[in-house]
């Protein structure tokens, strides 16, 4: 494991993207290894379009080697980690020098991605199973045109229209 000094100077970014999130410190040194939870970043992130994703914002603002990156990152699948550093690394970037937030902001960087998972609605399996039911009972009444939840089978299909 590599230790980075603490008594130096730094910049400072938190990224976000679904549940992951991620805090970064850019260290002004010439060029150093991305360090991900106390790991190199090729160890976390192996896959190059991962590498790539963390390393866009660096790319975009000409500043390749130019910081030592600490970042420390939980939550989320590693997807979503690597999207949330470089959401973090954009806003570190930006305390370091104002001038390249125009640049980061047209590339998309400085904007936090908002979707998340849509969350589980109250006695339905699904977030939006609602939809999909009610064009069920639908075409059950189209068929039988009669009321639903009149016979066994229906009740068994429609509990939740049932008398109580």
């Amino acid at each position: 494991m590599v230790q980075a000094e603490t008594n130096q100077i730094y910049y400072y970014g938190t990224g976000k993207r679904k549940t992951s999130i991620a805090r970064v410190r850019l260290y002004l040194d010439n060029g150093g290894p991305i360090l991900v939870n106390g790991k190199p970043m090729d160890e976390v992130f192996n896959w190059a379009p991962w590498q790539k994703t963390i390393n866009e914002a660096f790319r975009i603002s000409d500043t390749v080697n130019k910081f030592r990156v600490v970042v420390k990152v939980a939550g989320g699948g590693v997807n979503s980690q690597a999207e949330a550093i470089r959401h973090g690394i954009a806003r570190a970037l930006v305390v370091f020098d104002g001038e390249l937030k125009p640049g980061l902001r047209r590339a998309g960087l400085i904007t936090r991605d908002a979707r998340i998972k849509e969350s589980k609605k109250i006695r339905s399996q699904t977030c939006q199973k609602g939809a999909s039911v009610h064009q069920a009972l639908k075409t059950l009444n189209q068929q039988t045109n009669k009321r639903p939840g009149s016979s066994p089978k229906d009740r068994a299909f429609c509990w939740f229209l049932t008398p109580v």
